[in-house]
């Protein structure tokens, strides 16, 4: 029997090679038998993946390329030190979480009509200094509802206000850009946005409205960012049909600003399981073990969860999540694919509680799980 553990990463927690680690770890327990390499009982084999969040960075230079760090400009200008990566072929791996992203910020200053995309351009700048051939943008886990014009600025487009000055602008002040200049603009190498959402950029299922209030901004400002973000979209002439594309929406609608200068936006789950050769590895699985932190309604827009049960559901393997939480919308799930979920709360317990245990509870959970596999 060949399990496959393919999890994505329990954001603020354990990264997706962690939460793999524990999985395994727990079904040893669970299944004696089990080994990773031998002709005993029971095969595990774990590729851990990411979807363009938290951890893309980790899983795609795990084993090849190299790393390197650089300060630059966190969400609010202070200065932080964020890393990315470069593949042996020349692919520069950059995560925006790292140098952009909420877990950067303390709760008390999270609130995206404040906050910048422009240390992610200063990454790419960086990148493109040493000669990168192609580049691999990771959007998840932004601080960010700027419409990615943090980036842009880095990479020379200048917005210019009603008194005729450039400046950079951030979610609140979207509202205040009256051009865009696009001439000095640095000419990028091929670019691929992976997104962990298939958002447009407006409406009520945009940027500010889904995910503004997640990042800390009250109902008045979703409503100051959404205006913002409409205004920035109508300046350019392809705006409108861009803001309605899958993805853009992601990250504080990073992906939108990407899309003017030539980036493609892809499902980032996808491009992981296509870059770590996932079908090949698992095709011939007995049963593949995913999860993340929370399971929900979301789940089904691009998530690793989702992606991974398509693939059971096309190859008819019974996939099983475990998470830290389940949440609205998982019988929709159960009927797209998806066998079961497991969550690792054993008891009563708060959210603080299970991210300071996660490691012990994950591989209680898997044990449970390999005790239950080893009766079949």
């Amino acid at each position: 029997m060949k399990i496959v553990i393919a999890p994505n990463a329990f954001k603020d927690c354990l990264s997706s090679i962690e939460v793999a680690n524990c999985i395994e770890k727990g079904l040893y327990v669970g299944t004696p038998e089990t080994s990773s390499g031998s002709n005993r009982a029971v095969k595990l084999v774990k590729i851990p993946l990411a979807d363009g969040g938290d951890g893309t960075l980790e899983v795609l230079t795990f084993k090849a390329g190299r790393r390197y760090k650089k300060k630059v400009h966190g969400p609010l200008w202070d200065l932080v030190e964020a890393e990315y990566g470069i593949l042996d072929n020349g692919t520069a791996i950059i995560e925006l979480a790292l140098s952009s992203g909420l877990s950067l910020l303390s709760p008390d200053k999270r609130n995206p009509i404040n906050t910048t995309t422009y240390g992610t351009g200063e990454l790419i700048k960086d990148a493109l200094n040493k000669g990168v051939k192609k580049i691999i943008l990771g959007v998840g886990g932004s601080a960010t509802c700027d419409g990615g014009a943090g980036i842009l600025a880095r990479l020379g487009i200048k917005f210019i206000n009603k008194q005729g000055k450039s400046f950079i602008p951030v979610g609140k002040t979207l509202k205040d850009i009256k051009e865009i200049d696009f001439t000095s603009c640095i000419k990028l190498p091929k670019t691929i946005v992976a997104c962990d959402v298939f958002n447009p950029l407006l409406g009520k299922d945009g940027a500010a409205n889904v995910y503004a209030p997640q990042k800390g901004a009250s109902s008045e400002e979703v409503k100051l960012l959404e205006k913002g973000l409409t205004h920035f979209s109508n300046l350019v002439p392809e705006g409108k049909k861009l803001s309605q594309l899958p993805g853009v929406g992601a990250s504080g609608g990073a992906p939108f600003g990407l899309s003017l200068i030539g980036a493609k936006i892809v499902s980032g789950a996808k491009l992981m399981m296509e870059m770590l050769d996932f079908e090949k590895k698992a095709k011939d699985a007995s049963l593949i073990i995913t999860g993340e932190g929370g399971i929900n309604e979301n789940t089904k827009y691009g998530k690793v969860v989702y992606e991974v049960m398509q693939f059971g559901r096309k190859h008819k393997i019974p996939v099983i999540a475990i998470t830290g939480n389940i949440g609205k919308g998982t019988q929709e799930l159960y009927k797209q694919g998806l066998t079961s979920i497991i969550t690792i709360g054993n008891g009563p317990i708060s959210l603080k509680q299970s991210i300071q245990d996660a490691s012990r509870l994950l591989e209680d959970a898997a044990e449970r799980l390999g005790r239950m596999i080893s009766i079949i």
